[in-house]
């Protein structure tokens, strides 16, 4: 586990500070310092784009998109004197106008969506696997070793139910 790398996303107008999350129920935690972050990247941790802000960008006009989408790679490549491709959309959400922004800054995107990428995954929604769901050193090298789909299968169920369980209480 000490030779796995990770690609991390950081908000660049938070770095260092204590965020208010969207449903981040009882996140009081600050995000690391622009010098934690430009000291761990390029070690096993790779630093992506995950906007300026981390507001819900479908619900943007076009300029603050801008900002939010291209701002935040800018200021990650200023700080870490290096280019950043990566991105990853606040909670996942997008849509076509959001889709377009990200094409036109990034190489590669990722979505929410709790599953192995493939081949033909759509390089600006890739699937990802969340370690939320890994903490547990068994279970994640028993993932590694191939022998963990049925606990993603699982999870990805376990997903859908309460996905589908928010959707009825919005009703």
């Amino acid at each position: 586990r000490e030779h796995l790398p990770s690609l991390v996303f950081l908000p660049s107008a938070l770095v260092g500070q204590t965020p208010d999350w969207e449903n981040g129920a009882g996140w009081a935690h600050p995000l690391m310092s622009w010098q934690e972050a430009r000291d761990l990247d390029g070690t096993l941790v790779r630093f992506g784009s995950h906007s300026r802000t981390h507001v819900d960008l479908t619900t943007l006009d076009p300029q603050a998109l801008r900002d939010e989408v291209k701002g935040a790679k800018e200021e990650l490549e200023a700080q870490l004197n290096r280019p950043v491709p990566e991105f990853a959309a606040p909670y996942g959400r997008i849509n076509p106008g959001v889709l377009s922004e990200i094409k036109q800054t990034y190489d590669i995107a990722f979505g929410v969506r709790l599953a192995l990428a493939k081949a033909d995954s759509p390089l600006f929604d890739l699937p990802r696997i969340e370690m939320f769901y890994y903490q547990d050193e068994k279970i994640w090298r028993n993932f590694l070793m191939g022998q963990g789909r049925t606990y993603l299968t699982l999870r990805q169920s376990l997903r859908g139910v309460k996905s589908f369980a928010s959707h009825l209480m919005r009703r």
